[in-house]
C-alpha cells in the first residue's frame, strides 16, 4: 500500500525548518554528599643504600686481540680502496675540466 501511495504522491521534497524548542523538563534530585576524611601525613623518605664494590678488571683474551687486529686491518683496506677511488675520480674531474676549457676556447674562435 505504501508503494501505491508513493506513486500517487510523487517524490517527497526537502524537509522544512525545525520546529520550536519544547519546554525544559524538571531538574532531578541531588545525590547524597559524603564527607571526605583528612589526608594522612606523608612518610619519611628512606636513606639510599651504599654503592657496591667494583669488580676486578679481567684479562683481555688472545681471541679478542686477534679479532681487534683483524678489524683494524679490514678498516685500513677499506680506507685504502676509498682513497684510490677518490684519486681516480679527482683525476677524471681534472680531465673533464681540461676538455671543457678546450671547448670554450674553440667556441670563442667561432
Amino acid at each position: 500500500m505504501a508503494t501505491l501511495q508513493r506513486r500517487l504522491q510523487g517524490i517527497p521534497g526537502p524537509p522544512g525548518p525545525a520546529g520550536p524548542q519544547g519546554l525544559t523538563g524538571a531538574i532531578g534530585r541531588t545525590g547524597a554528599q559524603r564527607l571526605r576524611g583528612a589526608k594522612g601525613a606523608t612518610g619519611l623518605r628512606g636513606t639510599g643504600g651504599l654503592k657496591g664494590a667494583t669488580g676486578a678488571v679481567g684479562k683481555e683474551s688472545k681471541a679478542t686481540r686477534r679479532q681487534r687486529k683483524k678489524n683494524v686491518s679490514t678498516v685500513m683496506r677499506h680506507i685504502d680502496r676509498i682513497d684510490k677511488e677518490l684519486s681516480i675520480q679527482l683525476t677524471r674531474m681534472a680531465q673533464i675540466q681540461q676538455q671543457v676549457d678546450e671547448l670554450r676556447s674553440k667556441l670563442r674562435e667561432l
